[in-house]
């Protein structure tokens, strides 16, 4: 993570797991557009029922899921009508920018800072 953009992601501690509010406040120091490209380009190095702080991932719930569709909906409404709602495989959430929307502009930018805030402090941004 630190190499794709997120200078201050810890370490993972003595179980293996990565300290969850640590990790949280590394990526609210960068922007969505860096903590989305970092966290796609490292999935693939979280094993499979993978932690945070030292704890097993867990599924997310429906209703976890419908926060997160909320949120999609949300940046369409902003501006963004061919943004996609998440996936949900394995456990987690995965949302893809089509390459039609320029996930650097200040519109996006902004529509993500506000519709983020639909899914609770505490569950995966994907």
């Amino acid at each position: 993570m630190r190499s794709h953009g997120v200078p201050n992601f810890p370490d993972p501690d003595s179980t293996g797991g990565i300290p969850k509010p640590a990790a949280v406040a590394a990526l609210r120091e960068v922007s969505n557009s860096v903590n989305m490209a970092a966290s796609h380009e490292c999935e693939h190095l979280i094993p499979a029922g993978g932690s945070l702080g030292g704890q097993p991932s867990q599924s997310i719930t429906p209703q976890e899921q419908h926060y997160y569709l909320s949120a999609a909906a949300c940046v369409r409404s902003h501006g963004f009508s061919n943004f996609p709602d998440p996936v949900f495989t394995g456990g987690t959430v995965h949302f893809t920018v089509p390459s039609s929307i320029d996930a650097n502009s200040a519109q996006f930018t902004q529509a993500v800072h506000t519709c983020q805030k639909l899914i609770p402090a505490g569950l995966p941004k994907g």
